[in-house]
Parts: C-alpha cells; sequence; structure tokens
C-alpha cells in the first residue's frame, strides 16, 4: 500500500498507521478540511504541469497523506470519519470549480466523505476530470472497513463517476478501459540541505514500523539484532520485544515529528521496511531521500525492478530474520560511498518515472 497507508484493518490499523505511534490524538475542534496546509506541501515537488491538479486524501491515514503530499499540485485534506455536512460539501465544491483554474480532481484513498465529493463532481459534469487511486491490495479485504472502502471506490468507477481507478498493484485491470495499468509509482519528499547533508552514521539500522502484522516488525528487528555488525536498532514502538541476548540491542526512541523520522534515517545505516504486503512505502522513500538504503521484501513493481539498488535491499522471503540478516550484511559490506551513489540513482530514476506515469494518467 502507498504505504503504510491504507486504513487496512478499520480503527485498529488505521489508527496505528505509519507515525500515530507518538502522535497525540487529533483535535475534535479540527476543521472539516484544509487547503493546501503547511504540512502537506512542505515536501511536495513543483511541476507547472500539475497546477491545476488537486490531491484530495484524508487527515488520518498518514501514509496516503505523506504520498499525496510529495506529489506536485494542490493539496485538499478532508476528514474520514465525521460526514461533511451539505454546506461543507458546496463549501467544498466551490472551491474546487468555482475560479475554474483546476482541471484534474485525484482522490487518493476512499471514504463517504471522499465518494460525496466525488458524486458532486460527476453531477457537476466533471467526472471525466476524477480519478481514484487505492493505495491497498486485495490480500487486506479480509478487513471489513477496507473491503467496504476498496468496493466502493470499485463501484464508482463502473459507475463512471469516475474516468480512472488505480490500483497500486501491478497489472491490476480489473474494470478494462476505466483502469489504469501502469503502475502509479510513489514520489519521495523533497528535503532541504538540513535533511540531507553528510553526517555521522552511528552503528545502528532504523525499524519504523508499527506493530500491525503488515509491517512485520518483529522479524525485520530480529534480523538486524542477529547480526554482530549492528549494536543498535532503533525502533519506535514500545511493545517490541525479542528474547534475550537479542533483545538488550533495542532502543526505543519516541516519535516526535516527521523531521525527527528524517534525522534518525539520515543517522542510521539503513532502514528495515520488509512488510507483508505493501505497494510503494514511502518509509522507503523517505529513507531513500537522505541517502540511506531501505531493506524491502519484493514489490512486484514494473519499473527499475533491475537497477543495481533495488537488487541490494531486496529480501526473497520477508518472513525469515536470517534472509533478512544476509540482505542487510550484504548491504552494510558495500564501500558507503556505493550505497549512497546506488541509492541516490535509484531515488532520482523513480521519481522522474512517477512524474511521467501521473502525466499518463491525468492525460496532462
Amino acid at each position: 500500500m502507498s504505504g503504510d497507508a491504507t486504513p487496512a484493518g478499520g480503527v485498529l490499523e488505521h489508527l496505528r498507521g505509519y507515525w500515530a505511534e507518538a502522535r497525540t490524538a487529533l483535535p475534535f475542534s479540527r476543521p472539516a478540511y484544509t487547503w493546501n496546509d503547511a504540512d502537506d506541501i512542505r515536501y511536495a515537488h513543483q511541476d507547472e504541469r500539475f497546477s491545476g491538479v488537486v490531491h484530495v486524501f484524508h487527515v488520518q491515514w498518514f501514509g496516503i497523506r505523506a504520498a499525496a503530499g510529495s506529489l506536485p499540485g494542490n493539496k485538499l485534506a478532508i476528514d474520514a470519519h465525521r460526514k461533511l455536512s451539505a454546506s461543507e460539501v458546496r463549501a467544498i465544491m466551490e472551491r474546487l470549480c468555482g475560479t475554474g483554474s483546476f482541471s484534474r480532481y485525484v482522490f487518493h484513498g476512499m471514504s463517504g466523505n471522499a465518494a460525496a465529493l466525488i458524486r458532486a463532481l460527476s453531477a457537476a459534469g466533471l467526472a471525466e476530470r476524477s480519478f481514484i487511486v487505492h493505495h491497498g491490495s486485495v490480500a487486506q479485504w479480509t478487513y471489513g472497513p477496507e473491503r467496504t472502502l476498496a468496493f466502493q471506490a470499485i463501484e464508482l468507477a463502473r459507475a463512471r463517476q469516475v474516468r480512472r481507478l488505480h490500483v497500486m498493484k501491478r497489472d491490476h485491470a480489473l474494470l478494462g478501459d476505466r483502469s489504469f495499468t501502469p503502475l502509479l509509482l510513489n514520489m519521495s519528499p523533497v528535503l532541504d540541505s538540513s535533511a540531507t547533508q553528510s553526517r555521522p552514521r552511528r552503528s545502528a539500522v532504523f525499524v519504523p514500523g508499527t506493530e500491525g502484522w503488515i509491517k512485520n516488525l518483529h522479524c525485520n528487528a530480529l534480523g538486524a539484532a542477529i547480526l554482530p555488525a549492528v549494536e543498535e536498532v532503533l525502533h519506535y514502538s514500545p511493545d517490541l520485544k525479542l528474547p534475550e541476548p537479542w533483545h538488550a540491542r533495542l532502543k526505543h526512541v519516541p516519535f516526535v515529528d516527521r523531521s525527527g523520522t528524517f534525522q534518525i534515517m539520515a543517522e542510521s545505516l539503513a532502514t528495515l521496511n520488509v512488510s507483508l504486503t505493501e505497494c510503494y512505502p514511502m518509509v522507503a522513500l523517505e529513507s531513500e531521500a537522505v541517502g540511506t538504503p531501505c531493506l524491502r521484501n519484493r514489490l512486484f513493481l514494473d519499473a527499475l525492478e533491475d537497477h543495481p539498488y533495488v537488487r541490494a535491499v531486496e529480501v526473497e522471503d520477508p518472513t525469515s530474520p536470517f534472509s533478512i540478516r544476509d540482505v542487510l550484511a550484504r548491504l552494510l559490506d558495500m564501500p558507503e560511498g556505493e550505497r549512497s551513489e546506488v541509492t541516490r540513482d535509484y531515488l532520482r530514476a523513480i521519481n522522474e518515472r512517477c512524474i511521467s506515469r501521473y502525466l499518463e494518467f491525468l492525460e496532462l
């Protein structure tokens, strides 16, 4: 999923998504929607070709919000749970349609509120300018809320209330001409020099996932802890435990903010995100953005899978801590300069491919 990204598991999972572990509860008084909020445009790429694009996403789903936030274009954050009133829908529609400057509406993830806006745009004759990007996988349909939202997105596309539906899995052509099958790839955040500048690295790796099954937290941590070259395994989850003597290598670090995550990544030898089912996780892109490679499971992307970076970080068996250990050992045996160069080259190429795919998807 786009990372760490879907509402899989309903209340239990999406509130425990990436960063949720240490984030305080969002205030009940927050606005029903925000337009180009500072947090949503701070790390965005700039591209004039996307000036008429509006990315719509949800406040609570942090991975999807991070993915949409990196893309060029305007940002509309809506609530995933509190139903928008009729007056709020009208106000949003006035923003979307009133100036005439917006030509594409991209809905990242689904909710009742997103569906209401999609139907309103369709009623205004704008269905052919509306698109859905579903950050998730069929495997997650075992969760009732995830299944409901996925089915809702499919039905909206079947009813031609949007031009296209894209599911972030390779060759996912469920709806024929309403499906976009070249894989839409996520982009890295744009970071300033303070986040990307060289700094001393600790003999540590970072496991930023939560205890949900998707993130495979204990396997990642154990794979790192049994490698003698790793002195510390940094992690956010307060519930992470390993048997001794490997537990002694764990070090819990409190979540502060997103920039703090970038700093931990920049000071670590590697980030570990060998998960069990994902689309293209933002964890990897964030780590790569600061020059730190990120171990991953096989993502089955349709681009750059033969790149040397992918061969260096991909773990064939994500359920084996020994497979994780062996890939991490080979990665750390590479000279640091070589690791950094191959990481930067991959990130540049994946960002370029992301832009070209979105231009094709949105017919810009």
